[in-house]
């Protein structure tokens, strides 16, 4: 039995679409991309990132997801409460920097790995250590938060 390029193409087309939005017969919903993004969007995306949007271009939410943590993590007040891990927080910024290049380019391959390595559930800095990522490299969060808008009189 022959099968056409087109048809190939559109076979594979339907699968993609199948593993994006169905949990499959193994994996739970929580290893499902779209569900993922859903899971973090109220943290990190902002809010023109509803479920149609996101349903409609899961590459476009996991990349603005990943963008979005990245700055994060590379954020002055990670830098702050971090201060004297710098070897350890520079070596989460080597992955984190892989990690957003794969996503800005629509790797979504190991997307669900991704996200789960570096994207805490909470957007404060101490909460980075907790992530496998943080875990990894020996990151130890100090338990207290850093204003990320200090006072013009603040010295920092």
């Amino acid at each position: 039995m022959k099968i056409s390029r087109a048809r190939l193409k559109q076979i594979i087309k339907e699968e993609l679409e199948e593993a994006y939005t169905s949990p499959g017969p193994v994996m739970g919903k929580d290893h499902n991309l779209i569900y993922l993004i859903k899971q973090h969007r109220k943290t990190w995306l902002n809010r023109e990132w509803n479920d149609e949007v996101i349903e409609e271009d899961p590459a476009a939410a996991y990349s603005e997801l990943m963008y979005s943590v990245g700055n994060f993590w590379n954020s002055r007040p990670v830098k702050q409460i971090y201060t004297g891990q710098e070897s350890e927080l520079n070596a989460a910024l080597s992955v984190i920097k892989k990690v957003v290049d794969r996503a800005e380019r629509g790797k979504l391959r190991t997307a669900y790995k991704d996200i789960d390595l570096v994207t805490p559930t909470k957007k404060s800095p101490s909460a980075l250590a907790g992530t496998p990522l943080g875990k990894r490299v020996g990151l130890i969060g100090a338990g207290i938060e850093v204003n990320p808008f200090p006072d013009e009189d603040d010295d920092l």
